[in-house]
């Protein structure tokens, strides 16, 4: 399935688009809010700039995915993979991403104020300015993760052993100036 095929059946009214196959699809500055993505694989796609609010994408492969500057409000990313993606500018503001796999993710500028990332994968990602405010970050990995000018103010959870962490508001409110 292409993208403007999305967007057709999208238009008469479908909203289920399981288990899709929309590898490498250019969904750029599509609105696919409220849309169901579960176990979809997206690998690769350009979701750039896309509304993806309330959608469901649970056991989703973004792999290679670019997500810049795209929606992801409240959005369910439940045991998503999103390994290597381009998350950049993403606002992920109430999204629950419990057991996502964001291993070597660019999540630079992210909004993930708000997010669950119960026992997440971070390791080596890259969130450098990120805002991580009020945050669920239990059991999460970040071993090796660049957090460097990021927030965690109000954020529960964080373990910043092996965390990369240079003028970083911690969750206690405190600016830790570096941490290696």
């Amino acid at each position: 399935m292409n993208g403007w095929e999305l967007l057709q059946r999208k238009a008469t009214g479908e909203w289920n688009f399981k288990e899709v196959d929309l590898r490498g699809a250019d969904l750029q500055n599509f609105d696919l809010s409220k849309l169901v993505f579960i176990g979809a694989d997206l690998s690769g796609a350009n979701l750039s700039h896309a509304n993806l609010s309330r959608a469901c994408l649970r056991g989703a492969n973004l792999m290679g995915a670019n997500l810049s500057y795209a929606i992801l409000k409240q959005a369910s990313l439940y045991e998503t993979q999103m390994m290597g993606a381009n998350l950049s500018h993403v606002d992920l503001n109430g999204a629950n991403l419990t057991q996502a796999n964001l291993s070597y993710t660019n999540l630079y500028q992210a909004n993930l104020s708000d997010v669950t990332l119960y026992q997440g994968n971070l390791e080596n990602a890259w969130l450098v300015g990120a805002d991580l405010r009020d945050a669920d970050l239990e059991k999460a990995n970040f071993k090796a993760a660049n957090l460097t000018d990021s927030n965690l103010t109000d954020s529960i959870g964080f373990n910043d052993h092996d965390a990369i962490i240079c003028n970083t508001i911690m969750p206690n409110g405190e600016v830790m100036l570096s941490l290696f």
